[in-house]
């Protein structure tokens, strides 16, 4: 299914994790200058150079990246390759440079992610959900077969019913796809699974109770529990590496903004950490614990960049200004270098450069 919007594509790639392939955004003009809708793009300020980002994948379309515990590998997905049309999780080997496929399922499959000690990988997947629902089945041939979806792709109800259909369950595998054992069995989406760094639990989104919400469950998939009581949907949730402090996005009613917040996991204590009038998602806390990096559009509605802020909200600084958007970042354990999608080759790919902030914060 291939859906063609204006300026939605990310938003679905947030929602979907990518399961459809959408293109768009800025375009790169003779001279080098991006512009979006006869706006320029910001330039970086004087006394920053922004880190140049190196392409990582050639081959279909990638996203979703994540480093190994010892920064060697990165896990991400792709799709539309020769050999396959669904998405599949790859790894990238960076001391040999070489690819290898992972998974080999007759679905999609998303948000792939290591444990700390790096010997299994956490994962979601349509592959068996899809064969157990046949309603689900019956209603996606008819979405495939109607104009109804792509008509009606910018509406905030249409994406949110979407998001709720998909059919995804969590799994685990060693690193090389062997060993699969199934660990949800919940109708609807249970996905963007990561583990806590202190206690054998994952954090994991599902709609099992209707609206997307944050859920803890133990490494076996046994004792699945809501995180949230919030009436908003939430996802994205991931503890610092204390395990005492937990982001998450949270999506406004017409799920046309998205905010980062940040929850001291023993006070229930909450601060939003982005700005409100904006798209922001994706956080990953940086391995100090103490700072966050994060896809926005808070500078140009149609454009998505990467930004890096304080757990508290303040010293909130720019990191890309390329042409296209830069989402999904991925921050290598050292704290050297991100990983990140972007589509500024007119595909979504893989992208390394060195994290690299500004030296002094903006005033407030």
């Amino acid at each position: 299914m291939r859906l063609y919007l204006r300026v939605s594509p990310w938003l679905l790639l947030l929602i979907f994790g990518g399961l459809f392939s959408c293109q768009s955004g800025p375009k790169v003009s003779d001279d080098n200058t991006a512009q979006t809708k006869g706006k320029p793009v910001p330039r970086p300020p004087k006394d920053y150079l922004p880190a140049e980002a190196k392409v990582l994948t050639a081959d279909g379309e990638n996203w979703d990246a994540q480093f190994s515990p010892d920064g060697r590998f990165i896990l991400y997905v792709s799709k539309g390759r020769a050999r396959h049309l669904h998405s599949q999780v790859y790894e990238f080997d960076r001391a040999t440079l070489r690819h290898r496929r992972v998974t080999f399922h007759d679905g999609e499959n998303a948000s792939p992610r290591y444990d700390s000690s790096g010997k299994w990988i956490l994962y979601a997947s349509t592959t068996d959900e899809i064969k157990e629902n046949p309603t689900y089945i019956q209603k996606a041939l008819r979405d495939m077969s109607s104009s109804s979806l792509t008509n009606n792709a910018d509406s905030p109800a249409a994406l949110a019913n979407t998001w709720l259909t998909q059919p995804f369950e969590i799994y685990r595998s060693a690193p090389n796809g062997s060993h699969i054992e199934r660990l949800t069995r919940n109708a609807g989406y249970d996905a963007e699974a990561s583990l806590h760094p202190s206690t054998p639990t994952i954090i994991f989104t599902s709609t099992r109770r209707g609206k997307p919400q944050l859920h803890l469950m133990n490494t076996d998939g046994s004792r699945p529990r809501r995180l949230t009581a919030e009436s908003a949907a939430e996802a994205e949730g991931a503890f610092n590496v204390t395990g005492r402090e937990l982001a998450f996005v949270r999506y406004s009613a017409d799920l046309k903004l998205a905010h980062v917040v940040v929850k001291e996991a023993k006070t229930q204590v909450e601060k939003l950490i982005t700005p409100q009038m904006s798209m922001s998602w994706s956080p990953v806390w940086h391995p100090d614990g103490e700072r966050l990096i994060f896809s926005s559009n808070l500078d140009d509605p149609e454009n998505f960049e990467l930004f890096v802020v304080k757990k508290d909200g303040s010293c909130l600084q720019r990191l890309t200004y390329a042409v296209g958007n830069d989402i999904q970042p991925a921050i290598s354990p050292d704290g050297k270098q991100l990983v990140f999608t972007s589509d500024r080759s007119g595909a979504r790919h893989l992208y390394l450069m060195e994290f690299k902030a500004p030296t002094t914060c903006p005033e407030s």
